[in-house]
């Protein structure tokens, strides 16, 4: 029944979005709203109402918001309530809205109004929907006599140069009065602007008047015609979802600094064309244009953007001929949107979005995509569970401009996105052996593809580990099945990356090649204020608690090595830091044992804290733990298990101990004991050296080397 419903519910999607594809196409070339009645729609009608009553089988408690007026034939399936004019009549009336007075705002927003009576609707979103974050100042271009928005502390002039001239902010926005804002709008922008100073011009992404993409970033042809890129194509789609350079940016939502636009000369006719200044900002001034698709506006008015001006061509092609014929050639709208990515994409696959701040295994993918992205490779992301996360999805794909192929259409939608995604890779890298023996399938795809089988950590090795440590039978040959897993991936893959050189020289002895090591990733945090010695106070471990070695140490720290360690030095606290702590967990929580669960900031922690402790018994790979204390230059006890991998050295580096008694006796002296607790300390910080961005990079270079070069 699940699988019957999940399909209702995909085809349900498909119809209406051909209904709204094929409705809004026709209504912004000019056809009257009665179009609806048209012949042409009636299949997809019938189709929409035949799902609507297979829907109603299951008593689907959304089945009454499905058969409203609208939504019976599909047409405004893809509508949110604050896409709308009459949500924001509901939720406000004009006389409150007030623009606060500044006097020196950061933003001027410049709104061009054609007395329409949209107006309304764009200041109330802009008031509803601009959180107070940053400054910014609202400057109307109209032609009325009388100033009837004064009440709201708008400003108006009669033309584009009496706006500039009266704008007091560092950045100029434009805005049409059709426009309805959505929320992190404005901030959006500005982000993207204040993060680089060499982003000249950055746009938003527009949507129909019925939630569909209206443009995704401009592209212009040779002859200077130009193309909204996306038009009418679902919201959620990749292709159209991740920041990136573009041509040009749509007028409307179009934000560059004042002092770049006060270099260009003519600037009656160049605010008028936005092509025009662009392409100015780019190759006069140099600096990048840039699409910002979480900057989100709908556009109200019905109008094809795509459709261009042959008038308008003509004067753009004249000025700018010479760059259009040598930079701007077009077969397709595709390859042109894609004219300004790095030549050579990597595609990046794993179980879910980079949690960084929840667990070693992210926080290395995530910092890994970046040094990718530095690289200059174009980077493309898939989570193989399919799930839109925040903030995660918009930090790939909105900060960094990573593309991310996520299930908004159904596992066959899933699955035909991801092909179209790896059809234009170059190499494949597959984090885990369940994922690549998943998708090895793209290999025999695509055989001209380099595939690079990421262990994370050698599973097997964990496993039996575990059955060790336990006794558990039944998990040696749940153990030895993954070795042989494993070891055949590794054997496959065009490449097998080992997170440590003691896992390296282990898959060596078993006969594999092409093997790298590409560590855990860490930087020295640079403190200002250092906490002394005699300051800090307690012991500190983190873990994400999903993993079971960590729930194992913490048990085996609590209840039998910390009593040791009490005992000598009195109620110490401690900190069990880490996202998702399970009941058992929890349980060890009491007045000296904090368990907190996930915290965005774990700084205080480790600065104020005197030891780090690592007590794992069982696991494999490079602990990110121990890499994160390192960072912050705090002295650790641990395992062997705990450190393997890191060149770390008992009484040099780190202390190391592998029973309760050992284990309590070395947290004792090195919470006693200031100097070897700074001689741990600044030989641990030597020994990171290895695992900076610098040293990864390198090590990346030689196995996309060996790739592309050798093979």
């Amino acid at each position: 029944m699940n699988k019957l419903t999940r399909w209702i519910d995909q085809q349900n999607e498909k119809v209406c979005l051909r209904i709204n594809q094929i409705y809004n196409q026709k209504i912004d070339l000019g056809y009257s709203l009665l179009f609806a009645f048209n012949p042409l729609l009636y299949p997809y009608y019938f189709l929409r109402i035949f799902l609507i009553v297979c829907d109603s089988f299951r008593l689907n408690k959304n089945l009454a918001e499905q058969t409203n007026c609208a939504n019976l034939f599909g047409i405004g399936f893809f509508l949110k309530p604050n896409y709308c004019s009459s949500y924001y009549d509901k939720k406000i009336n004009f006389s409150a809205v007030v623009f606060p007075k500044k006097t020196a705002p950061l933003i001027s927003i410049i709104i061009n109004s054609t007395n329409s009576d949209k107006l309304e609707t764009c200041l109330k979103s802009l008031f509803l929907n601009v959180g107070n974050k940053y400054e910014y100042e609202v400057i109307m271009l109209s032609n009325e006599p009388e100033n009837r928005f004064e009440q709201a502390n708008v400003k108006t002039a009669q033309s584009y140069q009496n706006c500039l001239a009266n704008a007091k902010g560092k950045y100029i926005c434009l805005l049409d009065d059709h426009s309805i804002v959505l929320p992190m709008w404005l901030e959006s922008l500005i982000e993207t602007m204040e993060e680089d100073i060499t982003v000249g011009c950055v746009g938003s992404k527009l949507f129909t008047s019925l939630g569909l993409i209206k443009q995704a970033g401009g592209i212009i042809d040779e002859k200077g015609h130009y193309y909204a890129y996306g038009a009418y194509q679902h919201p959620s789609k990749y292709n159209y979802d991740y920041k990136r350079l573009v041509d040009f940016c749509y007028p409307s939502g179009m934000m560059f600094r004042k002092a770049d636009l006060n270099q260009i000369s003519d600037l009656e006719d160049k605010i008028y064309q936005a092509i025009d200044i662009c392409f100015t900002i780019r190759h006069r001034l140099g600096k990048k244009i840039i699409y910002q698709p979480s900057a989100n506006l709908i556009d109200l008015q019905n109008e094809y953007i795509a459709k261009r001006s042959e008038e308008t061509s003509t004067l753009f092609a004249s000025k700018w001929q010479v760059i259009l014929n040598n930079e701007y050639q077009f077969t397709n709208l595709e390859l042109a949107a894609t004219r300004f990515l790095p030549q050579q994409t990597i595609t990046v696959i794993d179980s879910y979005l980079p949690f960084f701040d929840k667990e070693s295994g992210s926080n290395r993918i995530f910092k890994l995509l970046k040094i990718l992205q530095q690289m200059n490779y174009h980077v493309n992301f898939v989570p193989n569970d399919g799930k839109y996360a925040a903030p995660y999805y918009r930090i790939l794909t909105a900060k960094l401009g990573i593309p991310v192929v996520y299930n908004y259409s159904g596992k066959k939608g899933f699955k035909k996105a991801i092909i179209n995604m790896i059809n234009k890779t170059e190499i494949l890298w597959i984090s885990r052996p369940n994922l690549n023996l998943k998708y090895q399938y793209l290999v025999q795809y695509f055989p001209n593809i380099k595939w690079i089988y990421d262990t994370v950590d050698l599973h097997y090795v964990r496993l039996l580990r575990q059955a060790k440590s336990e006794m558990k039978p039944k998990l040696i040959k749940k153990g030895l099945k993954m070795k042989r897993l494993e070891l055949t991936l590794a054997s496959a893959a065009n490449a097998t990356i080992a997170i440590t050189d003691v896992e390296k020289e282990v898959l060596e002895l078993e006969g594999v090649k092409n093997l790298y090591v590409i560590p855990n990733i860490h930087d020295i945090k640079e403190i200002e204020k250092p906490v002394s010695f005699k300051e800090r106070k307690g012991i500190v471990f983190i873990g994400g608690y999903k993993h079971t070695p960590n729930v194992d140490a913490v048990i085996w720290l609590i209840k039998e090595i910390m009593p040791l360690v009490w005992q000598k030095l009195g109620d110490i606290p401690v900190y069990l830091l880490g996202s998702y702590p399970t009941a058992e967990v929890y349980s060890l929580s009491n007045n000296i044992v904090f368990v907190p669960g996930y915290l965005a900031d774990i700084n205080t922690y480790f600065m104020n804290s005197r030891v780090f402790v690592a007590p794992l018994r069982y696991g494999a790979g490079m602990k990110g733990k121990i890499g994160q204390s390192l960072e912050y230059g705090l002295p650790i006890v641990s395992t062997a298990i705990g450190v393997e991998g890191m060149n770390l050295t008992d009484t040099h580096s780190v202390l190391i101990a592998n029973d309760t008694e050992a284990f309590a006796t070395k947290i004792i002296k090195l919470y006693e004991d200031e100097d070897m607790w700074h001689h741990i300390k600044d030989n641990s910080l030597k020994s990171l050296l290895a695992y900076t961005p610098k040293a990864v990079s390198e090590n990346l270079q030689c196995v996309f080397n060996d790739l592309l070069v050798k093979n």
